[in-house]
């Protein structure tokens, strides 16, 4: 008897149970998990939108505001949201801004792998390698962000980052006409 009323409940659910299995599920429905909290929807939803653009645009009002550790931070977590040669040539003009070279190469080279033809991250990495003392490497960037973007030339010759390439013999002629 017990079998015949598990059976016929079984069957009666059955439809319902293959429905459910084979929806989509609604996204908007329910909680989602944020971290170390459950929200509902509504509230969950501007944080997953938020975008590496965000990321970007809150820590370069922390960066100006002079608070580099939050900025970094800010980076750090658009970073996790996507790699891109945004993110990561502002993250290495911070991390010189904040006296680590090192660093800040590893980030602008990265930068330039993922788009060797952003003049911006050609010309930072240029800095950052100028500042390292890597001169001839620096000079060479430089020349690929000239050519690239010429407004970046006046730039190298009066920002205070390229003042040891200015002093250098083989950029010291390049730099006052900018031609190769």
């Amino acid at each position: 008897m017990v079998g015949l009323v598990l059976l016929a409940i079984l069957l009666l659910t059955l439809p319902f149970a293959i429905r459910a299995a084979t929806k989509p599920r609604d996204r908007g429905r329910g909680l989602r998990w944020q971290g170390i909290k459950w929200t509902s929807p509504d509230s969950a939803a501007p944080a997953a939108a938020d975008t590496g653009e965000d990321g970007v645009a809150r820590a370069l009002a922390r960066q100006r505001a002079g608070d580099l550790d939050g900025a970094l931070a800010e980076y750090d977590r658009a970073l996790a949201l996507g790699r891109t040669s945004l993110v990561l040539n502002n993250r290495g003009c911070a991390l010189l801004e904040d006296g680590q070279p090192e660093r800040a190469l590893d980030d602008l080279r990265e930068a330039v792998a993922l788009d060797p033809e952003n003049a911006t991250a050609q010309c930072s990495l240029a800095e950052a390698q100028a500042r390292t003392g890597n001169l001839s490497a620096a000079l060479q960037s430089l020349r690929r962000a000239v050519a690239l973007d010429a407004s970046w030339l006046e730039y190298a010759r009066s920002a205070e980052g390229f003042s040891a390439l200015r002093g250098f013999d083989p950029a010291r002629e390049w730099l006052a006409g900018g031609r190769d």
